[in-house]
């Protein structure tokens, strides 16, 4: 009865410190995707000097037209529409992802609640759904084929097994 205790708590913290792992990973990511943002938002603001400076020079221009201009309005103006456009996709998938970033987080602190008060099978639900959402979001966006779905069936497969694990375990009792 002590063996089968330790074992499931044992299969507990591993798929809570796989998800502890996931979660530094995310937020990491969400870092990168930060900076990229302030990146594109350079991008867009460069496109814009690049249209002003272009005006300035074309009315100064010894020809006294926008033939030279037109050209640095052109390139400024898809510079700056395209990286305003990409700015704000990815400030919505940030977003996004910050909010799953929040919630990966929250179950693993309650998961870590859960295992101290050897609540397993409470915990193992948990992760279940976590890991089940998370599969099947995945599959869905990334549409992965080969050793993409490969690795996230292991990914996302691995605590869902020792979840599954610990179920079974917690019923043989």
């Amino acid at each position: 009865m002590m063996q089968l205790v330790k074992k499931e708590k044992t299969l507990s913290l591993a798929s809570t410190i796989m998800l502890t792992v996931y979660s530094v990973i995310m937020f990491l990511a969400w870092i990168r995707m930060l900076i990229l943002s302030f990146s594109l938002s350079d991008a867009a603001l460069a496109g814009s000097e690049i249209v002003n400076d272009s005006i300035k020079i074309g009315n100064g221009s010894a020809a006294g037209g926008m033939d030279y201009a037109l050209p640095g309005i052109l390139t400024g103006g898809f510079l700056s529409v395209f990286g305003g456009i990409a700015w704000v996709v990815i400030l919505v998938i940030m977003i996004t992802f910050l909010a799953v970033c929040v919630v990966y987080v929250a179950v693993t602190v309650v998961s870590y609640l859960l295992i101290k008060k050897e609540k397993y099978k409470a915990d193992a639900w948990a992760k279940i759904v976590l890991f089940g959402i998370t599969f099947w979001g995945l599959l869905i966006i990334l549409n992965p084929s080969g050793m993409e779905l490969v690795f996230l069936i292991l990914l996302t497969g691995i605590p869902i097994l020792l979840s599954v694990i610990v179920l079974f375990t917690e019923k043989n009792k």
